[in-house]
């Protein structure tokens, strides 16, 4: 499956993050439940993932928990 990038600042520098459609989607789907923007929910995410883990792999665990909370 392709992947699309999009960029976010985070921490005063842009970040590009890659990850398949569908999980955009489900992610924008978060933040509209929220009521947050989906960059806000990307820079919490960075902010409090583990040292030496990425931030598309964080993004997608984050997706995952949520999903699971339901």
């Amino acid at each position: 499956m392709p992947r699309r990038q999009r960029s976010f600042l985070i921490n005063g520098e842009m970040r590009a993050v890659r990850m398949p459609p569908d999980l955009w989607l489900a992610l924008d789907g978060i933040a509209l439940t929220e009521g947050v923007m989906t960059a806000f929910i990307v820079e919490q995410v960075a902010r409090r993932r583990a040292a030496g883990v990425g931030l598309a792999a964080a993004l997608r665990c984050f997706i995952l928990a949520y999903h699971r909370q339901d």
